[in-house]
């Protein structure tokens, strides 16, 4: 019990740190092509979209098997709905895709 007071207090104590320490961002030397904001902006927003996507099992109802499949299986639906998010996006800022 002990020790999982002591991994909970490192926990706080670590996560305390970083929600007081403050991030600056500054301009990189290398700017983006508008094709490749573009692209990063959907990305961004289908990232956004899809977060919380399967994000609550329930524990009791599922072995650990099943919830495993579940996962896995969510993972899967979770990137084909981003790439059709970011494809759509990038149409809506004027881009098509090309393959190859």
């Amino acid at each position: 019990m002990k020790k999982l007071q002591v991994v909970l207090s490192l926990v706080i104590a670590a996560m305390a740190t970083t929600a007081c320490s403050t991030t600056r961002y500054v301009p990189t030397d290398e700017s983006m092509s508008p094709v490749a904001q573009a692209k990063s902006e959907c990305e961004y927003e289908a990232k956004a979209a899809t977060a919380s996507y399967g994000s609550s099992y329930h524990l009791g109802r599922h072995h650990a098997g099943g919830i495993l499949g579940q996962a896995v299986g969510d993972g899967v639906v979770v990137g084909m709905r981003q790439a059709e998010l970011i494809k759509g996006c990038m149409k809506a800022h004027g881009y098509a895709a090309v393959k190859g």
